[in-house]
């Protein structure tokens, strides 16, 4: 008899084991799952706060640069009546490359243009600073010229820069 009663132990030991297994791989695939979401969702929030202190920091920046903005339009004498609440917005980057695209002119080009340098108009295109105050009145004013206007102007900057380094060359010359 005690034959039958290790063997009926050991059976159910059995059974119960293999129970409980399958019922342990179920809960450790759910865990698996459960932990592949929980970091998925943890890089979503990561990504979520970095783009939240990107605004925050872009909004500060840009309150800051209205702020210069007003002071450059009262500096450069802003129109009085219906113009004077007009805000001059500062151009995001593909909107300074779409207007320089659309004007037909390399950045030296562009950048003469608006009297600033290469580096400049680069760095805004990039995203990596925004025009300021008198550049910023400056983009404004090819906004509406064509290509036409834009290569007329730019020759009339050639000839008064070449005339000015003439100047500066006969100065040295004569205070030699």
């Amino acid at each position: 008899m005690s034959n039958i009663g290790t063997f009926l132990k050991q059976e159910i030991a059995r059974l119960a084991k293999k129970e409980v297994r399958s019922q342990t791989e179920s809960l450790k695939k759910s865990s698996v799952q459960y932990r592949k979401l929980i970091a998925a969702l943890r890089r979503q929030v990561t990504e979520l706060e970095r783009k939240v202190s990107r605004l925050q920091h872009s909004m500060t920046v840009g309150a800051k640069s209205q702020s210069t903005e007003g002071s450059a339009r009262a500096a450069a004498g802003a129109a009085t009546g219906p113009e004077a609440n007009t805000k001059i917005r500062t151009p995001g980057p593909a909107a300074i490359n779409a207007l320089r695209e659309r004007l037909g002119l390399s950045i030296a080009e562009f950048a003469r243009l608006v009297g600033v340098s290469s580096q400049s108009v680069y760095n805004w295109q990039q995203g990596k600073t925004r025009p300021r105050g008198q550049q910023l009145i400056a983009l404004s004013g090819t906004r509406g010229l064509g290509k036409r206007e834009v290569r007329a102007r730019l020759q009339v900057t050639e000839a008064a820069g070449a005339t000015a380094g003439k100047r500066r060359a006969t100065r040295k010359t004569r205070s030699k």
